[in-house]
């Protein structure tokens, strides 16, 4: 039986932070965090070690004496891994690219120190079944583990190509990076930054296996008083206030049929910054990229196939970045007019 005291105990001395069921807090710059789920005899502590951003992969690496089935989807015989896990992903040449040398002896050595331990594309989970033995010192070692286990992935997915579907992106968003001091990777493909837990830039996002998307956002300065502001509606929807009143008047129709206020008090404000060149290049961007919404958290484009053309997703991140400092510009006033000028 785990206890919640002994967990407390392991804690305080990692120095974590806890809520509840659960404490969390960081060693040698990873996040890890101790979960334990259920009660009395049937309480079981999971380790959790977290990737920020999470892997691409479609990783899963399971004990196999604890799996269900008994084949996984990939076998690499020579890397001595088959004997001991159950391993699938999308693609086995990334996969065989991140289990390096190194994160391989780790994980044989965790399986021969009896963890029942899992892989993901979130990241490393340690626990085991045993009730004996189960003290805060095991606690420490198990989440020094973990910290060292992620810390070796992210080392290694630093070398991995982009997926498949992506790879012609790879360098258009490593030039971008380059011009807008944005950092770069591979897994997930992105050229972003983040600022006060936003971030800002192009990014992929795995939506199924071997299928990817592409997303574009552009953050706006949260003093700009834009939120909330406008979402795109379906076309030729009129435009309408969610919250109520009356919808402002508004000239430009093109623009007045694609978007409509979810506050009428900032809306009224936004749309007196939307210019005419702001409103063309929103235009511009939801015909030729994606749906634009534009929120608290700034101006974004979601569910980008990964088709489009590089140089096109390049136009739009750069359209964009025009819209944010032309909207920042102006100041709002919610006693603005609000019709277009």
């Amino acid at each position: 039986m785990v206890r919640w005291s002994e967990v407390q105990k392991a804690a305080d001395q990692l120095g974590f932070s806890s809520h509840g069921n659960k404490a969390s807090g960081r060693i040698q710059g990873r996040r890890v965090s101790l979960e334990l789920d259920g009660f009395d005899h049937h309480a079981q502590l999971f380790v959790r070690g977290w990737l920020s951003p999470p892997l691409d992969l479609g990783l899963s690496l399971l004990p196999r004496a604890t799996a269900r089935q008994q084949q996984g989807r990939l076998a690499f015989d020579e890397l001595g891994l088959d004997r001991a896990f159950l391993l699938e992903g999308d693609e086995p040449a990334r996969i065989r690219s991140l289990l390096t040398p190194p994160l391989r002896e780790q994980l044989l050595a965790l399986h021969r120190a009896s963890y029942d331990l899992r892989l993901d594309d979130s990241g490393c989970t340690l626990s085991t079944r045993l009730s004996v033995g189960i003290g805060p010192a095991w606690i420490i070692e198990a989440a020094t583990a973990t910290a060292k286990t992620i810390h070796l992935i992210e080392s290694a997915r630093e070398t991995l190509e982009p997926a498949a579907p992506l790879a012609l992106h790879a360098p258009g968003l490593r030039t971008l990076a380059a011009t807008h001091h944005l950092t770069f990777t591979t897994t997930p493909l992105a050229a972003s930054r983040r600022a006060d837990g936003r971030w800002t830039g192009i990014r992929s996002a795995r939506t199924d296996r071997g299928r990817h998307h592409l997303i574009v956002r552009i953050n706006l300065d949260p003093r700009h008083g834009l939120s909330p502001a406008a979402r795109k509606e379906p076309r030729l929807d009129p435009l309408r206030s969610l919250l109520g009143g009356s919808a402002p008047r508004i000239v430009d129709d093109a623009f007045a049929r694609r978007f409509h206020l979810t506050s009428p008090l900032q809306g009224r404000s936004l749309i007196a910054s939307c210019d005419p060149f702001v409103r063309e290049a929103l235009l511009a961007v939801d015909d030729r990229v994606g749906t634009v919404l534009l929120d608290d958290h700034g101006i974004h484009v979601e569910q980008i196939e990964p088709a489009i053309l590089p140089e096109t997703l390049t136009w739009a991140f750069n359209t964009l970045l025009d819209v944010r400092q032309r909207l920042e510009r102006k100041p709002l006033h919610s006693d603005v007019d609000s019709s277009y000028h």
